[in-house]
């Protein structure tokens, strides 16, 4: 758990500060950000609380900070409508939520600063060249979640060993969530338990999924999460219980509100590990800063892209975005940015120029 979360935190780091080049073409007095994500926000994350949000950030939408929203509702085939009406408008980046919505913005521009989450391994669906050098206009996050997905299946059969066949759901519209279900369902043949294929597009197709999987009688029931699980959760959750069947989820947003069992990245503790190692990246990440300065990047460049990494987290943890967690995310962030913008003032000559510079 240690590596993977490591791993995640440590490729956002990096990628994170692509981000500020990009968006270091021109100062601006005002910063638009476009959002972009094939479902719709949250209860929890509705437009109010997010103007409240950066209220106490020093934001004020309309005044310093602008907003371009669009949400597909669950109709993935506007996404790249919609992303093509956020390319044509003066935007300093767009976020977006999930690989379908990855994928409009991208295939929409080449110039605007693109920060993703949820969008599954981002090297394997084609979004990026590499980990390391991801190239283009795309940054964001990957917690490397498709290697998970045959642990996950592996738990799940440790912890009901009877266990022959399994309904896995996942929405089949995200490469993304169905490379996951590729990497699970190889697993499971390993494990010689059968798998039940339960393909979702939209919020509709749920209940004639649990009434296929009825039909099918498996011993056990696996949701791989995406946008459209998490904003479906109280009803995916409801008609799991009323399966009565064994579930195992991905993260502990299922479980806090009433699922058996999940299995993925405690986020808190993987980002503490990088505080605590911080000093072992310092050379690297100063460099960059140094870099970044070199393009014209300067230290207000900085937060509008941070606020964009943390906005897309919200949505893509959910519930399991506490408090807790936002804080370390912030404090990650604004460490590193710290770091960048120290390399990047002139080196004063004297003792100290000479020993660190």
């Amino acid at each position: 758990m240690k590596k993977a979360g490591w791993s995640s935190i440590l490729v956002a780091a990096v990628l994170i500060s692509v981000a500020v080049v990009a968006n270091a073409q021109q100062a601006k007095k005002m910063s638009r950000i476009g959002l972009l994500t094939g479902g719709t926000l949250a209860p929890s994350s509705s437009p109010v609380s997010i103007e409240q949000g950066l209220l106490k950030l020093g934001y004020v939408e309309g005044q310093n900070i602008a907003f371009e929203r669009r949400f597909a509702n669950g109709q993935m085939d506007r996404l790249p409508e919609l992303a093509g009406e956020l390319a044509r408008l003066p935007l300093d980046a767009i976020v977006t939520l999930s690989f379908p919505a990855a994928l409009a913005a991208k295939q929409a521009t080449a110039t605007i600063p693109i920060v993703i989450s949820g969008a599954g391994d981002p090297v394997a669906t084609g979004l990026v060249a590499s980990f390391a050098r991801p190239g283009g206009n795309i940054t964001g996050v990957s917690a490397f979640e498709t290697e998970l997905s045959g642990k996950r299946i592996d738990l799940l059969k440790e912890a009901f060993p009877k266990m022959a066949s399994v309904a896995v759901l996942w929405n089949s519209a995200d490469r993304g969530m169905t490379l996951k279900f590729g990497e699970l369902e190889r697993a499971a043949q390993g494990l010689r338990v059968i798998v039940h294929a339960l393909a979702v597009r939209e919020p509709k197709d749920f209940d004639s999924a649990f009434s296929e999987m009825t039909r099918k009688r498996p011993d056990a029931l696996f949701v791989i999460t995406d946008t459209l699980t998490v904003l479906n959760r109280t009803h995916l959750l409801e008609l799991a219980t009323k399966s009565r069947l064994p579930a195992m989820y991905e993260n502990s947003s299922y479980t806090d509100a009433g699922g058996l069992m999940a299995y993925g990245p405690n986020q808190l503790e993987t980002l503490q590990i990088v505080l605590h190692q911080v000093d072992k990246i310092v050379p690297a990440v100063q460099d960059l800063g140094r870099r970044h300065a070199g393009y014209g990047v300067t230290a207000e460049h900085y937060k509008p892209v941070g606020e964009a990494l943390i906005w897309t987290l919200e949505q893509g943890l959910g519930d399991g975005f506490t408090p807790a967690v936002k804080g370390a995310w912030v404090e990650a962030y604004t460490t590193l940015a710290g770091v960048m913008t120290a390399a990047a003032k002139p080196a004063k000559k004297g003792f100290f120029a000479r020993v660190f510079g």
